[in-house]
């Protein structure tokens, strides 16, 4: 009698003890998760920051075809979004490349995404606005482009069927990265203060690719802000039927 006591009280010790590590187990990867997201959050808030100050509240109340994004304010001192029209030619803001958006200031809706970076004086915001500016007041781009043909240079000739003209767009950033500065936490890989995963998928695609290593991942990561960004448009607002990833051989059927 006693041996069968003594037995069973062994297995309880041993299931106990089971129980125990397991719990800690859980405790522990609790712990390894918490420390995580305050990482990444001490190290990238700015990416959380973003989207949330973007992105509409409710989102369980909006449609498939509804735009998820807030609309800029008025108040600049409260606007989430940083404007780039008007700014002057030399502003510090205006010489840094990403992604950007376009609004109808008239109709109050967003209508397009973008992205900006490369070589030249085009790569940049300002050189970008001002390239989107020339190509409003030409035929020729507003058959090849339908973000032309709807937003045409006012008293341009145009094509008809037009959603509103240049004029009235602003142009807002999104996300900004200074090239000429330190870029190495977004192209970097495992380091502590890397932005982003760079898989051996990623490295060797870009690879095939001609030009610069740390040029070709700045335009991969302008175009996945902008994808982002597309995702978050109406389907029945955004005037442009570019892809992203152009740079990269990707094209729309012509």
């Amino acid at each position: 009698m006693k041996d069968k006591t003594h037995a069973s009280v062994t297995v309880k010790d041993t299931n106990a003890a089971k129980e125990s590590k397991q719990l800690l187990d859980i405790i522990s990867a609790v712990k390894n998760v918490a420390t995580a997201l305050e990482h990444f959050i001490e190290k990238h808030a700015w990416v959380l920051s973003v989207f949330v100050g973007h992105i509409a509240d409710d989102l369980d109340t909006y449609a498939m075809y509804e735009h998820l994004l807030v609309l800029p304010k008025e108040d600049m001192l409260e606007n989430m979004f940083q404007i780039m029209t008007n700014l002057p030619s030399d502003h510090a803001l205006g010489q840094l490349e990403g992604c950007y958006l376009y609004f109808d200031k008239k109709k109050k809706k967003w209508i397009r995404s973008g992205k900006t970076g490369g070589d030249g004086e085009e790569a940049c915001f300002h050189g970008r606005r001002s390239k989107h500016a020339k190509k409003a007041t030409s035929l020729y781009q507003m058959k090849e482009h339908e973000f032309y043909r709807q937003y045409p240079s006012r008293g341009a000739d145009n094509l008809g069927g037009m959603g509103g003209v240049f004029q009235n767009l602003s142009m807002y950033c999104v996300m900004a990265f200074d090239k000429k500065q330190d870029v190495k936490p977004l192209c970097s890989n495992g380091s502590d203060d890397s932005m982003f995963v760079w898989s051996k998928q990623n490295i060797a695609e870009l690879s095939n690719k001609d030009g610069d290593m740390k040029r070709k991942q700045l335009n991969a990561i302008s175009y996945l802000w902008k994808l982002c960004y597309d995702i978050l448009l109406s389907t029945g607002e955004n005037v442009s039927v570019s892809p992203g990833f152009e740079t990269f051989g990707l094209r729309v059927n012509r």
